[in-house]
This record gives C-alpha cells, structure tokens and sequence, in this order.
C-alpha cells in the first residue's frame, strides 16, 4: 500500500514549509536575534536591498530581482528577527483604478523605515 505525503501546511507545520522551526530565530531570552539568509538566495538579494536603503513593492521586486513571492520572503526574513515594516500605498492598475499594495522597508531604532522617501 502506498502512503500518500502530506504537505507541510497539510500537517499543520506551516513554519517548516519555509524552512524554520517555530524556535528558530529567537535567543535563549526568548527574543528575536537576527539571522542572515544564504548568501545568494532570493532571501538574501531581498534584505541587501532593503539594507541598502531601498524600499520595495511586488512589482518592484519582480523587475529587480525576480521574484513574485515578496510577501513570503518579507515572512521568513521578520521570522530570522529583521524588523520590516509594511507601509500600504496607493498605485495605479488597468483601468484606472487604484490598487493598494505594500511597500516594504526596514526599521531604524527611531521608527521611521529605511528608504521611507521617494526613491525607486
């Protein structure tokens, strides 16, 4: 008789799905201590970006480095203990109507996001 595989979110462990356990990422004091992606993963690009001083859209993410999964990678990067913030803005679609979408950055210890300007 064959077994058939679950998968991850079928058995219910979704945060192994992306790779990390649920303790994954937090020190002893139950804190967030910051982990770093691979270097040369999608993951990785994301965060040198966003270190950079850059903000990023999905569409962005798509024309500058490829992925359409930035929401996932924004997921795993706040579960390795990176403080990105989403901001929701308004832009244009078809039709002229007006999508709202999320604008990721990270956090400086002032509260305001790194790259919270006008840069593209």
């Amino acid at each position: 008789m064959s077994q058939i595989k679950q998968s991850p979110h079928e058995a219910g462990n979704v945060a192994q799905a992306g790779g990390l356990s649920a303790e994954e990422g937090y020190n002893r004091e139950g804190t967030c201590a910051r982990r770093r992606p691979k270097q040369g993963t999608v993951a990785a690009k994301i965060l040198e970006a966003l270190e950079a001083g850059k903000s990023l859209t999905p569409l962005e993410a798509v024309e500058a480095i490829g992925t359409t999964r930035l929401g996932a990678y924004v997921f795993d990067l706040r579960r390795m203990g990176w403080p990105i913030e989403a901001t929701m803005i308004a832009a244009p679609a078809r039709g002229g109507r007006v999508a709202h979408v999320a604008r990721y950055s990270l956090e400086l210890a002032s509260g305001r996001g790194i790259g919270d300007g006008d840069e593209q």
